[in-house]
């Protein structure tokens, strides 16, 4: 009904206006029974596809609000240690045990320029990720010399001092090395902490650091020197490790859910034109 234009219809003057009796008349085309049963299986099996993506969406939401409250409970909060354990430092209280130590204590800058290798180039972007650029952007955004840029090896991380008011430090995530602008600011961590770290920059209390140290800036820039001074309560190796077992676990879980949501995104945008087209037969189809 949606689809007829009734103005071609009206026996109104000033007002437009239709009688039943006119109403009554007109003809409309109505698909045949078997072509609406088609639809309908149509409709029932993108609808099974959009389901299961939506539901891998919510776990992994889940998941990641599980870690980030892990995090905070064990690295923030101190919920395992007993007030008495606790003792006052320049940023409040934290475990006896631990260190209170600068980021410049604790990572190392990259310098290691590409010169004549071949990497895929990373962009940081504000959900605290590194991403492919030539996957991000619609236009080639980086140079056609990558020789000055700088390798970010996997679990290394990288910014662009001059968006860090937006939050956008990114590890690399992926199965292989890269490289970012040289413009960006690069560094690493001792090993086993970089899951710690990664949860460290996103928190409030970085946040906090990173609006002091750069609200002199007209551009809000921050640069490696001005991230160094940043100070961080450094919990002891044991720990990391227990952190590390359920923040691995998790994540095992939110990539292959990303891997599942990926497939049946092109599993359904694949299917959508064969299915509307008729190229697959939905007759033999039980749903």
């Amino acid at each position: 009904m949606s689809l007829i234009d009734f103005s071609r219809y009206n026996e109104g003057t000033s007002i437009p206006s239709l009688r039943t009796e006119t109403l009554y008349r007109l003809d409309f085309p109505i698909p045949n029974l078997e072509y609406q049963k088609e639809r309908l299986k149509i409709i029932n099996i993108l609808s099974t596809i959009d389901d299961k993506i939506e539901t891998n969406i919510r776990i992994n939401k889940n998941l990641t609000s599980q870690i980030e409250a892990l995090y905070y409970s064990m690295f923030v909060y101190y919920d395992d240690f007993p007030k008495k354990s606790l003792e006052e430092c320049e940023i409040g209280l934290i475990p006896k045990e631990w260190n209170l130590k600068t980021l410049g204590e604790v990572t190392t800058q990259i310098k290691e320029k590409v010169g004549k290798n071949n990497y895929k180039v990373f962009s940081a972007v504000n959900t605290g990720n590194l991403i492919l650029s030539e996957e991000y952007f619609d236009k080639q955004v980086f140079s056609k010399s990558i020789e000055k840029y700088i390798v970010v090896k996997q679990k290394e991380f990288a910014y662009n001092p001059a968006r860090i008011n937006i939050g956008s430090i990114g590890r690399n995530d992926f199965d292989y090395d890269g490289c970012v602008s040289p413009v960006y600011v690069a560094f690493k961590v001792e090993e086993g902490y970089e899951n710690f770290m990664n949860m460290f920059i996103k928190s409030k209390r970085f946040n906090q650091w990173v609006i002091t140290l750069s609200s002199g800036s007209v551009r809000q820039t921050l640069n490696y020197k001005d991230f160094s001074i940043i100070k961080i309560a450094y919990p002891p190796k044991d720990l990391i490790n227990k952190f590390n077992n359920i923040y691995d676990t998790y994540y095992d879980v939110i990539n292959y859910n990303k891997s599942m949501i990926n497939n049946l995104e092109r599993i359904r945008d694949l299917l959508l034109p064969k299915l509307m087209s008729g190229e697959i037969d939905v007759s033999e189809i039980n749903c």
